[in-house]
């Protein structure tokens, strides 16, 4: 697609450590969004020194669903489970209103241009959709499935492929955890692709905050990112440690399951990772 590639030249021009705005066409950001932004750099992000290894970006917009459990979205409150936190960790994706460090996003690039070949990946089995239900399309050999992940059949989806490489690599993203699950930004759910014109009120739209500024922000987010609170795939709480076990774990179990698979590995598994410690 046409956004895919702009993306990609736009994240090999900006350089390393660049911050790359998303926001897709049914997103509403909040006026102070990116005071939001600036907060999450000076706090973990200021140059590529300090900046944490396994951190993916910032998103803008809350976790309001779990949607990669069946079955998918289940509200989900993040005050429930973090506490009185104003921020966590979550190595689930973001896509509405979101910051991906441009580095970051070039490796998951390199990642999708392999992901997406066979025998990785079936793009015939997603023009099934007419006639086949989610559950029964068979986009990716069993092998490289992320186990118990509802986007194992998400068909033409771009959040699966990032699910999958942020899973496998341990990578977290940074998320807003605010009063009565107010975002910096939010879907609007319009009737599109993923979203049916009957579907009703959408569970993850969010009211946008707006009485916030940089220095409360600084002031409210943990001073360091080892101290932020991690959930994993199915929105428990866990620790960064153990993502990055579990996914070298699973790693492990693709290479040992397929005989063919070196140039997939190549891109999904960076330098060290299959020899984390178990």
């Amino acid at each position: 697609e046409m956004w895919w590639s702009s993306l990609g030249d736009a994240a090999k021009a900006a350089g390393d450590n660049t911050l790359m705005l998303m926001f897709e066409d049914d997103t509403s950001v909040s006026s102070i969004y990116f005071q939001w932004i600036l907060a999450a750099i000076d706090s973990y992000g200021r140059n590529r020194r300090c900046r944490d290894s396994n951190l993916m970006g910032f998103s803008l917009s809350p976790i309001r669903v779990e949607e990669l459990s069946p079955p998918p979205f289940i509200p989900w409150n993040s005050k429930d489970v973090v506490g009185s936190s104003f921020a966590y960790l979550s190595v689930v994706p973001s896509s509405w209103g979101v910051a991906y460090w441009s580095d970051r996003w070039n490796e998951f690039s390199d990642f999708v241009d392999v992901r997406l070949k066979p025998p990785y990946y079936n793009t015939e089995e997603e023009r099934s959709l007419i006639t086949k239900k989610y559950d029964d399309l068979r986009l990716t050999p069993e092998e490289y499935q992320i186990p118990y992940c509802r986007s194992n059949v998400w068909p033409k989806s771009w959040k699966r492929f990032m699910i999958d490489f942020m899973y496998a690599r341990g990578l977290v993203m940074l998320y807003p955890s605010l009063p009565a699950e107010m975002g910096l930004a939010t879907t609007l759910a319009l009737a599109g692709e993923h979203v049916s014109a009957d579907e009703g009120k959408n569970p993850r739209i969010a009211d946008l905050a707006t009485n916030y500024d940089y220095a409360t922000m600084t002031v409210f987010l943990p001073e360091f990112i080892m101290d932020v609170p991690v959930v994993g795939l199915h929105l428990g709480r866990t620790t960064r440690r153990e993502l990055r076990r579990i996914g070298a774990k699973f790693l492990m179990g693709v290479q040992e399951k397929c005989d063919a698979c070196d140039d997939l590995l190549r891109v999904w598994a960076p330098s060290g990772i299959l020899n984390f410690d178990k």
